[in-house]
This record gives C-alpha cells, sequence and structure tokens, in this order.
C-alpha cells in the first residue's frame, strides 16, 4: 500500500494518508480558510508582531479571541477529516462535502 491523496474541493482541502503503519497522515487547506492578523498575516499571532496592539484601528482583544476561537473550530474540523478518512469513511461522498460546508460556516456565524 501506498500514500494516497484525497483532494476535496471544498477550501482547497487535501488529505494525505501514508501507508507506514503509526504514521497518521496530513491535511492541507486554503489559508484563506483561516482568520489571519491584520498586522503580520499570522493565524496564530496574540499581539506578538511589531504593530499588533490592542488600540483604536487594530486589533481587540475581542477581535483577537474570536479569531483564535474560529481558526481552533477549522482546526478541529480538518483534525476530525483527517481522522475519518484515516479510519475509512468516505471523505468523499456529497454528503460528507455538505457536512463540511456547514460546520465550517457554523464556526464562522457563530464565533
Amino acid at each position: 500500500m501506498s500514500q494516497r491523496t484525497i483532494e476535496l474541493g471544498v477550501h482547497d482541502i487535501c488529505v494525505l494518508i501514508d501507508a507506514k503503519p503509526g504514521s497518521p497522515g496530513s491535511i492541507t487547506c486554503s489559508p484563506d480558510l483561516y482568520e489571519t492578523c491584520m498586522h503580520c498575516g499570522r493565524k496564530e499571532c496574540l499581539y506578538q508582531c511589531d504593530g499588533s496592539t490592542a488600540t483604536e484601528g487594530g486589533d481587540s482583544e475581542a477581535t483577537v479571541g474570536s479569531r483564535l476561537q474560529y481558526n481552533g473550530a477549522v482546526d478541529c474540523t480538518l483534525a476530525v477529516i483527517l481522522a475519518h478518512a484515516i479510519a475509512g469513511i468516505d471523505i468523499e461522498a456529497p454528503a460528507y462535502l455538505e457536512g463540511i460546508e456547514t460546520a465550517l460556516n457554523a464556526a464562522a456565524e457563530n464565533i
């Protein structure tokens, strides 16, 4: 058995399943799926870059907190997709792809 790549066509999500025992595989997606710091463009920035301060015109603490929560939800969704792919669930099924969209939209609307 060799590596298997699954391109989902949803937010450029691409799953790589490695056939080696104990190797879980990997997952990538469009960088546009994440919210990023308005100053440095990093998704995990928490006032760590030059110019990133909680001031008027900058990221507020609430904005940064929401960004980090949303990005965490994206990371969790991707982790579940990878786990399902490794477990043999058909992650290319139309209903599954619709579920991914629904989960990511819910995160964007509720966080």
